[in-house]
């Protein structure tokens, strides 16, 4: 059969083993990180949606009735308050985890203080049913944000 002429053998040859040994590499660093890019945006764009409308539904809740009276409740709308506002940030997400679980909790024992079937208490429990949900959001985003940046740590 036909063959190249020796000096172009050795040229394919070159660039035959150059590419089997670095087209995996590529395909692997490409792939790992646009499915990671996608796996965050995929999922921590809807966290971070939900943690804005739960965050708020926390604070609307609890800020149309008479809280005042417990000091508890000002430390739930603090803390709502607060972290809604805020930037995103990996330390964010974690502090705000921390702080939103202890808010739920504060939050779902105040419900106590209120007469069963009155608003301050429909509102009240409510409000504890999503800063429950808002602290499971920041949990969720909080992990997505460690393994966005422990991967971005990797590349380096």
């Amino acid at each position: 059969g036909w063959r190249p002429p020796p000096s172009t053998d050795l040229t394919v040859n070159t660039v035959d083993t150059h590419l089997r040994e670095t087209l995996p590499k590529i395909s692997r660093l490409l792939g790992r990180g646009l499915s990671d890019i996608m796996i965050y945006w995929n999922f921590n764009l809807p966290l971070l949606l939900l943690l804005q409308v739960f965050g708020m539904l926390v604070w609307i809740l609890i800020g149309g009735t008479d809280y005042f009276p417990l000091s508890a409740l000002c430390w739930v709308m603090f803390v709502a308050i607060l972290f809604w506002i805020l930037t995103v940030s990996l330390c964010f997400h974690c502090s705000a985890t921390v702080l939103y679980l202890v808010t739920a909790a504060v939050d779902a024992l105040s419900v106590n203080q209120a007469t069963r079937g009155r608003h301050n208490y429909n509102c009240w429990a409510a409000s504890a049913f999503f800063a429950f949900l808002t602290t499971l959001c920041y949990a969720g985003s909080s992990y997505l944000s460690y393994r966005g940046w422990k991967i971005s740590r990797e590349e380096q």
